[in-house]
């Protein structure tokens, strides 16, 4: 299927099993093997993952692309990047995000050894083209791999997708100064943080303050936050329309985040002429505030 000059290629278990390689049997025969810590769920996916390394061999070769673009690295992109590196086709290859340096993420070990092996491949070897969305990103995977530069890791800032970001606000109080805090209800997002802290912030900081939480998962901090103020609501999971409808009447946009590879939604409030608060630790803040 295409859609506009994007094509989509098809596979099918007919296609899959038709294009098996030894190559990929014996690497996945190696990785089970080493690795009988896997639950099921995860050596199930590997076991697909590599079975599928034939089928993007094929296609690679038949379709003659000059380059392949990987997004993001874990346990379904090592087929991939053994195809590219089999039909000699350059690789690029994007990190959105370091999840195996965190805490938060629900991934498995196996992925977070496989992200930190090419952070310290990547960073050894300039033949391995990487971009990466923020500056701290580059400067976590410098300092993991003890390395001063890597000139094959580029950084390419996330863009901000406007449709949608039209002159229609949100029907805000024009008697609170109106807060909003965007991002599913999460530990690394911290929005508790900002729950906990709203009594201090309506008494010493801003009086008139109420908070806007948008995002899902928002049940248990709701009950929570509901015994603090009033001035904290929640309004579940919204459209991207309407997330720009609360930043276009909105007075300031907070991220509480612990951690964040880049944090879209700060961009999208500066073209809404939304101040910000953000945390100086998180990966993107001398990007954001250049």
């Amino acid at each position: 299927r295409s859609f506009g000059k994007a094509k989509l290629l098809k596979k099918t278990w007919f296609s899959l099993v038709a294009h098996i390689k030894p190559f990929y049997l014996k690497k996945m025969i190696s990785v089970l093997f080493h690795n009988p810590q896997l639950g099921f769920a995860t050596a199930s996916r590997t076991i697909l993952y590599y079975l599928t390394g034939g089928l993007c061999e094929y296609y690679i070769r038949k379709n003659q692309y000059d380059v392949v673009h990987v997004n993001g690295i874990g346990n379904s992109a090592i087929p991939l990047l053994y195809a590219c590196a089999r039909t000699g086709v350059p690789t690029v290859v994007t990190l959105h995000g370091l999840y195996s340096f965190s805490e938060y993420t629900k991934a498995d070990d196996y992925s977070k050894r496989i992200e930190r092996e090419f952070c310290r491949l990547c960073c050894e070897n300039n033949a391995i083209l990487c971009t990466v969305v923020s500056s701290g990103v580059k400067k976590r995977m410098l300092e993991f791999a003890d390395c001063k530069n890597a000139n094959n890791i580029t950084v390419i800032l996330n863009p901000v997708i406007i449709n949608g970001a039209d002159s229609r606000s949100e029907d805000l109080p024009k008697d609170k100064y109106n807060i909003v805090c965007i991002g599913n209800i999460s530990a690394y997002k911290n929005q508790k943080m900002l729950v906990d802290a709203f009594p201090q912030i309506n008494r010493d900081i801003i009086p008139n303050a109420r908070i806007y939480f948008l995002g899902a998962n928002e049940k248990n901090l709701k009950e929570y936050a509901g015994g603090i103020s009033d001035d904290l609501i929640f309004t579940g999971s919204v459209s991207r329309e309407r997330v720009h409808a609360f930043l276009e009447s909105a007075d300031l946009n907070v991220l509480a985040s612990v951690e964040e590879g880049f944090g879209l939604s700060i961009v999208e409030g500066y073209f809404h002429g939304v101040p910000a608060v953000i945390p100086k630790g998180i990966d993107a803040f001398s990007d954001i505030y250049a």
